[in-house]
């Protein structure tokens, strides 16, 4: 914990931000990666230059997914090391890079589903030869998740297994699903809507009762609720309903009447005077 011994009315700003044991990033790429910055003439008007604990801690964490995300997956980066005197804070990070590692080979293996399996290798930002990518790695993950969803498979699970070969600096990805079983839309409520008739709102919804699950559609009839402009909030949650069947349970909280046209504005789009 860094405790400073600061007169009254007289701050401390950090003066420097400096890294050690850095070879393949500059320090000005990592600064970019940091929310954290050494006092500028721009700082009266900000918070440039003011320390802040969390925010040092968060920065730390964003300069190891950095390095992560760019094939460094034995990378550490240090503890900051934090000294001060009565003119300045000046802040230094070491970091052990490691090795680079690229993509070996990318399989998709479990349970089949509707989509085939080329449509699915379509789908990943995954490619063999690239730097391995940690955050592109669980952007995959979901894409595969979300294919199977979409035709029905509202529990499917996908895990990565990695296998890394330090000789070669190469990294193979195995995505493997299991679909889970069809899961069915069960019962849609609505609730909250005080002006709005359920018949407005269910026309907005890209599915209805019976319809198997969908990730995309409940997602596209979150988007057409909003776009209405009729509600402050919507919130979309799914309950586990019996017999392999999911209710969604809709809640909306409607805008102040002088905010949008009130009655009226229902009224068109319900096809009524």
């Amino acid at each position: 914990m860094l405790i400073l011994d600061i007169q009254e009315n007289k701050r401390v700003y950090i003066r420097s931000i400096t890294f050690e044991g850095n070879e393949a990033f500059t320090a000005k790429e990592l600064l970019k990666q940091m929310s954290t910055k050494k006092r500028t003439i721009l700082g009266f008007f900000t918070d440039d230059g003011i320390l802040q604990s969390n925010q040092l801690r968060q920065d730390v964490q964003k300069i190891s997914s950095f390095y992560f995300n760019n094939g460094f997956i034995n990378s550490q980066i240090g503890e900051p090391v934090i000294t001060h005197d009565e003119k300045g804070i000046d802040i230094k990070i070491t970091i052990q890079e490691g090795k680079r590692f690229n993509v070996g080979k990318v399989e998709i293996s479990g349970d089949e589903i509707g989509k085939s399996r080329e449509s699915l290798f379509a789908l990943l930002k995954t490619k063999e030869g690239q730097n391995y990518n940690r955050e592109a790695v669980m952007k995959d993950m979901e894409a595969i998740t979300v294919a199977a969803n979409d035709e029905g498979y509202a529990h499917a699970d996908v895990t990565p297994k990695v296998v890394t070969h330090d000789a070669e600096q190469l990294v193979d990805i195995n995505f493997q699903l299991t679909k889970g079983e069809l899961v069915h839309i069960a019962r849609i409520g609505i609730s909250g809507n005080t002006v709005t008739r359920d018949k407005v709102i269910r026309r907005q919804l890209a599915i209805v009762e019976g319809d198997l699950y969908s990730t995309t559609k409940l997602k596209q009839s979150y988007n057409n609720l909003n776009a209405l402009r009729y509600f402050e909030e919507v919130d979309f949650q799914t309950e586990k309903a019996p017999g392999n069947k999911m209710d969604v349970n809709i809640r909306v909280k409607e805008k102040n009447t002088g905010m949008f046209m009130v009655g009226a504005g229902y009224s068109a789009v319900d096809g009524r005077s």
